[in-house]
């Protein structure tokens, strides 16, 4: 039989009458079973073209296989990021991109910056990393491992700078990161006198003004419960993003929960400078940034230059389109009252702020021994401390500022931070979405997070 190139999947001539096939070597021959092809109405068989498979995820996808960035060090393993101003291949002056999700559970995790030779010589990051929207999680910074007795390699006075990165420069950008579940947790006792334990944040510790964060969402817990007689120095300035530093935020936030727990403080028996998305940010810029969760104190002492958003801040901070919706529990410093919804504590005047909110209904209990009370006001006090009241205390009144609004949750009113209509000037087409009536405003950009992965048949 001679072989015929089968083109038709209908082979085979049919009679004149159309009741039989005439040409039955041509007919015997034809296909049984085609995969992968698409047959048409006259016969033909095409073969079927490679198709695009998206996993199920979030609410946006990217739809384009990741594209390498060659000029940049590529970090896929918790081992390669450890590797960070330890290693002359990754040098803190790097260009760096994450190249996949990565989990530290059960690895022993130092902040970018403590290099492994020594601790206590910090390293300042001067480079770039771009996380590519991946997530870091379960970095855990605990007494055992890292809170450790002062040595040669990791003196007391340097229990601070914790966070993914130690400490950032003017030059440094960092970007398209998420971290998930970190956890920094002091429980150490006797700290020594010199103890400083402080400046710490889920990103970074502190900063040199004009570093510049984009797109970047943080969130874990800080639990403080060290003690020591006769401490010198401090437990102060922590925030969920950052603990200190003037940087450029752009579309950031933070889910923060900070307890004090039962922590014996310094500065006069107060635990200060600790905020929802920094502890301090003077000279800071946020354009488009919230931070929620809750900050509590049930310790010894008492509470000072605490704020929703920020701890304490400098005159030259400028807020835009933010919010804190962040629970504050404690004992409220009767002679130093500086705890407000939004920012605590503004050195000299109160800095430049614009469709900014706070979640008045999530005041959770703040008590103050003074007979005059205390009330949470947008700022805790702008300005020199005085005697306002005549009391013979150095007591400090609030201030409500023009721009920062009280806002509630979830009651339908003109200022419902759960509703679209309450952000006149925020921009919900690119950047803002909103479940309407049930949650705060989120990003855009945290749905379209590696929620797709790519393939190809």
């Amino acid at each position: 039989m001679a072989k015929i190139a089968i083109v038709n999947f209908n082979a085979g001539e049919i009679t004149p009458d159309v009741d039989a096939r005439e040409d039955i070597e041509k007919y015997t021959g034809g296909c049984r079973k085609c995969e992968n092809m698409i047959p048409d109405v006259y016969g033909n068989a095409t073969k079927r073209p490679g198709t695009e498979f998206i996993t199920t995820g979030g609410a946006g996808c990217y739809f384009e296989p990741p594209v390498i960035d060659e000029t940049k060090i590529g970090i896929s393993t918790a081992a390669e990021l450890a590797l960070i101003g330890n290693d002359v291949g990754y040098p803190m002056t790097g260009d760096y991109e994450l190249r996949a999700d990565l989990d530290f559970t059960g690895i022993v995790f130092w902040p970018i910056g403590r290099p492994v030779a020594n601790r206590g010589a910090e390293t300042v990051f001067e480079g770039t990393f771009d996380g590519r929207y991946h997530t870091i999680s379960n970095i855990s910074y605990d007494t055992t491992n890292h809170f450790i007795n002062g040595s040669a390699t990791f003196p007391p006075a340097e229990w601070n700078k914790f966070g993914l990165f130690g400490e950032l420069s003017a030059a440094a950008t960092v970007s398209n990161l998420t971290i998930t579940n970190m956890t920094i947790e002091c429980a150490w006792a006797p700290l020594p006198a010199a103890a400083n334990l402080g400046t710490s944040g889920f990103l970074f510790g502190t900063c040199t003004a004009g570093a510049t964060i984009t797109n970047c969402h943080t969130q874990g817990t800080i639990s403080i419960t060290a003690s020591g007689a006769g401490i010198t120095s401090g437990i102060s300035t922590f925030g969920g993003m950052n603990g200190s530093g003037g940087a450029v935020f752009v579309r950031c936030s933070t889910d923060l929960v900070f307890n004090a727990g039962t922590a014996a403080l310094p500065h006069g028996g107060s635990l200060s400078r600790v905020g929802g998305y920094c502890g301090s940010g003077s000279g800071a810029s946020f354009t488009d940034c919230y931070a929620i969760g809750s900050i509590t104190h049930t310790g010894t002492g008492e509470m000072k230059d605490i704020g929703g958003f920020e701890g304490r801040d400098g005159s030259t901070t400028v807020i835009t389109n933010s919010y804190a919706a962040i629970t504050l529990d404690g004992k409220v410093d009767d002679t130093y009252a500086t705890v407000g919804g939004l920012i605590g504590y503004v050195d000299t005047a109160a800095g430049t702020y614009s469709d900014c909110f706070w979640d008045g209904d999530l005041t959770g209990t703040l008590d103050c021994d003074d007979p005059l009370g205390f009330t949470l006001y947008d700022i805790g006090h702008v300005g020199a401390s005085t005697d306002e009241y005549g009391t013979g205390k150095d007591y400090v009144a609030g201030d409500d500022v023009a721009n920062i609004t009280k806002g509630t949750n979830s009651d339908g009113g003109a200022n419902d931070m759960y509703l679209q209509a309450t952000y006149t000037n925020w921009d919900f087409d690119t950047i803002w979405k909103i479940n309407e009536g049930t949650n705060y405003p989120t990003f855009k950009w945290l749905d379209t997070s590696q929620n797709c992965i790519w393939t190809r048949d």
